[in-house]
Order: C-alpha cells, then sequence, then structure tokens
C-alpha cells in the first residue's frame, strides 16, 4: 500500500479572509495586515486570474495587487500564471518584459511563456508551474 503525504500547517494554509472586523477596525487596515500577515509565512507567491464581480462586473481585484506588493516588498519572489487573465495576465506581461523583478536570476523563459499561452490544458500549466518551482528552489 502507497503511503499517503498529508499537508500539514507547514505545507498548507488557508486563509479565508474574515468578512466582520472586530469592532472600531477599519476594514482597508484590517485586510492589509491580514495580507501581510499570510504573506509572511509564504515562500513564493503564485498569482492566478485576479477579478472579481462587482455590481455584476468583473473587475480587476485591487487585493490582488496588494498582495504582489506585499510579497516583492517582502523579498518574495512572484510567479504569474498570465494563462488565467485577469491581474495574473497583466502581471504575466510585467514578468515577461523584466522577468528579475519577480522571477530572480532563475532561467524560467520556456515555463513563462507556457504559463502565459491561454489555449494549454490544466496539466501542461500545472507542469510549467512546478518546472518553475523547482528552478526557483535550486
Amino acid at each position: 500500500m502507497q503511503s499517503l503525504r498529508r499537508n500539514d500547517d507547514e505545507r498548507l494554509q488557508l486563509w479565508p479572509f474574515p468578512q466582520q472586523m472586530p469592532p472600531g477596525t477599519d476594514r482597508a487596515t484590517f485586510w492589509r495586515q491580514y495580507r501581510e500577515q499570510m504573506i509572511s509565512n509564504a515562500g513564493i507567491c503564485i498569482v492566478l486570474a485576479g477579478n472579481k464581480n462587482v455590481s455584476g462586473a468583473i473587475v480587476p481585484a485591487d487585493g490582488v495587487r496588494q498582495e504582489v506588493e506585499i510579497a516583492r516588498d517582502q523579498g518574495k519572489l512572484v510567479v504569474p500564471v498570465g494563462a488565467t487573465g485577469h491581474v495574473a495576465r497583466e502581471l504575466w506581461e510585467r514578468c515577461r518584459a523584466n522577468p528579475s523583478d519577480f522571477l530572480g536570476s532563475a532561467n524560467v523563459a520556456n515555463q513563462l511563456e507556457t504559463m502565459g499561452d491561454s489555449s494549454l490544458d490544466v496539466p501542461t500549466l500545472v507542469s510549467a508551474i512546478i518546472d518553475t518551482l523547482k528552478q526557483l528552489d535550486k
């Protein structure tokens, strides 16, 4: 029987955003601090999509932009998966123009191109993400 690997708090953490603010707390300030704490526990920031529904319209999620800003301020590498569209696509385009700003010195040009191709299937994109993470871990 194959042994199962478990996900523990060191490998996977879920951080749902609280919808109820502590009394007397400003939502924007609280969420910024929450994002800073969440990201401080991360090794790498992988950006997928980055959109939200506002009154029936799909718009870019400014919170995702803020998370990337925080991640970069904390010295984290940022892997934008442009094929998922929205803010991730915007970041992928910036990353493609200047990869070292997002990915350090890793040579992941081929994987980056793959992660920007929205015509590819999910397993191919996941493979490119995993290959990128392996390169970044060297």
